[in-house]
């Protein structure tokens, strides 16, 4: 049974990835239909499945969707004829993963800090205390610090909504250093090798 109060931090996670999904597809899924890299592997899915908050998030959206043999099967459950049939509920890994012809497709400087902010920010959001994450916490755990899960909830879409509006042309660029600065204090890893490689070409040096 999940209560009203989890009930609704699962509901504002599944609005979190969803917009995670939309910003990031809508720029990025022509790089990724191109590149022809294999990014999933097996056993990513699984970790949704034995996840209890995300296994819960994906029900509400999907379903039932995982098969009752998926621990014997090969490779992903969760991928299907056309990618990942997961809108919600997927493992930090699947959206935090960076790579090259990803990044160095962001046009701006804005926008390499902005694509890097958007992929942590479930892995942020997850992680709620150094002891607590989503990921592998039990119902009963994420029971006991559900206001703590809540609020590490409403800080990501803060966060998200901070690193779209560096891709908004409208706004100014004393904003967005300002936004640069609060998205680095509250996710210093986002600033990975390849992301300042990025942000060096971007640059010029």
């Amino acid at each position: 049974m999940v209560s009203q109060a989890i009930g609704r931090a699962i509901d504002r996670y599944i609005a979190l990835e969803s917009e995670i999904a939309r910003v990031l597809s809508g720029k990025f899924d022509a790089v990724c239909r191109t590149c022809g890299e294999r990014c999933c592997y097996a056993g990513f899915a699984a970790g949704t499945i034995r996840s209890w908050f995300l296994r819960e998030a994906s029900r509400r959206v999907h379903g039932k969707w995982w098969p009752d043999d998926w621990e014997s099967r090969g490779g992903c459950v969760a991928l299907g004829a056309e990618g990942c049939l997961l809108r919600v509920g997927r493992p930090a890994t699947c959206r935090s993963f960076m790579c090259a012809a990803y990044i160095e497709a962001a046009e701006t400087v804005w926008e390499v800090i902005s694509v890097a902010a958007v992929s942590h920010l479930i892995d942020h959001a997850q992680r709620v205390t150094r002891r607590l994450n989503l990921a592998t916490a039990t119902a009963k755990e994420v029971q006991a610090c559900r206001e703590v899960v809540a609020e590490r909830i409403e800080r990501a879409h803060e966060l998200l909504a901070g690193a779209k509006r560096l891709m908004d042309p409208a706004a100014g660029d004393l904003e967005k250093h300002e936004v640069v600065l609060r998205l680095l204090v509250a996710m210093p890893a986002i600033l990975s090798a390849g992301v300042c490689r990025a942000l060096g070409a971007k640059l010029g040096g």
